[in-house]
């Protein structure tokens, strides 16, 4: 989203900030920051027309977006843009705009969603992106718990649930062969379906509620999310998924996976790491159960629209009458959103979207 750019997306904050710049002259370093943009605010109204961008918006902080092409919107507006006529208001006049050099955001942040549901998208896209940027930052992991730093809490849980795994069922973490296409030893892996086995025999007769192998992928699936996890293998090829992929999906199947605590190194779990994982071990499944309707919701939102169901679509739908920058629209149109908006996060301060 720069200045001079073609208009191609339409974009709501829902977690974060960003800076409107202007170019004075031609110059690369010669701009403006005009205004900030915070939680419940919307940028892009230039996809109405067929012009370019006249301003440029830049991360001021890791940032969570939902986005809408330029065709989708356009015929959204087309139909309903009687119902629409404040979301695309000039960004300069919002008001969760705040003046460049002027105060902080947070007391948008903390009101930007009306639900009460603990872990919603707006503050676990956060908790997602801390463990993330964490995980970038560590020049090499380990299986020990810093002593002087401690770990972001996802890092925290995939920690505890290895160590765990490590002690008791040492068998389901070590090297494998995969022989697709070629025949490969694969260094700490785990499978899959074997994963979630583990996770619904060790939560039997206990406080945390697993009902079914589908809750327990989405619980895998923020682990994967937040690069806690990696996938190692797909289902046609026995490299690492490329970069082009946009985020896998975790597979209840004989695919391979691997703690990125085992990227680098082997660490022999120590009599004490059990005894501070297995105490730490219910607190650290129930949190993955509370995250991981959102992680299965960021999914949906990463699909292309048309590979959507009725159902992953009636999902969004229920998300987004909690969406502080939504708040304006019916929810018919938020009905019609539901069907074409997507899901981005930006990890890092200064990109421009």
């Amino acid at each position: 989203y720069k200045e001079g750019d073609e208009a191609l997306n339409w974009y709501a904050v829902i977690f974060g900030s960003l800076d409107v710049q202007v170019s004075n002259t031609d110059k690369v370093n010669d701009v403006e920051t005009v205004c900030t943009l915070g939680v419940g605010t919307a940028f892009g109204e230039s996809v109405l027309g067929s012009g370019s961008h006249s301003h440029s918006i830049v991360t001021q902080e890791p940032c969570t977006l939902l986005r809408v092409k330029r065709l989708d919107f356009q015929d959204l507006w087309s139909q309903k843009s009687h119902l629409m006529q404040e979301i695309v208001a000039n960004c300069y006049d919002s008001k969760a705009v705040v003046a460049a050099g002027g105060g902080k955001l947070r007391e948008q942040q903390s009101g930007s969603l009306s639900g009460s549901r603990k872990g919603s998208l707006e503050e676990e896209s956060n908790h997602i992106n801390d463990s993330v940027d964490n995980y970038h930052n560590m020049s090499l992991i380990n299986t020990e718990i810093p002593e002087n730093e401690p770990m972001s809490p996802l890092f925290r849980v995939g920690w505890t649930i290895r160590s765990v795994i490590m002690h008791s069922t040492p068998q389901l973490i070590r090297d494998r062969k995969y022989h697709l296409p070629l025949p490969t030893l694969y260094h700490k892996c785990i499978i899959g379906s074997e994963l979630i086995d583990w996770i619904l025999n060790v939560t039997t007769n206990t406080p945390v509620r697993v009902h079914s192998r589908g809750q327990a992928a989405a619980m895998c699936q923020v682990l994967l999310e937040g690069q806690v996890l990696i996938q190692v293998t797909t289902e046609s090829q026995s490299t690492t998924p490329g970069a082009d992929e946009i985020q896998p999906q975790f597979q209840d199947r004989y695919l391979l996976y691997r703690f990125c605590f085992d990227q680098q190194i082997d660490a022999v779990v120590t009599t004490e790491d059990k005894r501070i994982a297995e105490s730490e071990l219910m607190q650290s499944l129930s949190s993955l159960a509370q995250l991981a309707p959102d992680a299965i919701l960021r999914l949906i939102l990463r699909k292309p629209p048309q590979k959507r169901t009725d159902e992953e679509i009636e999902s969004v739908f229920e998300e987004l009458l909690h969406i502080k920058a939504l708040s304006h629209l019916s929810n018919s149109v938020k009905k019609e959103l539901a069907a074409v908006i997507a899901f981005e996060s930006h990890l890092k301060k200064g990109t421009i979207r």
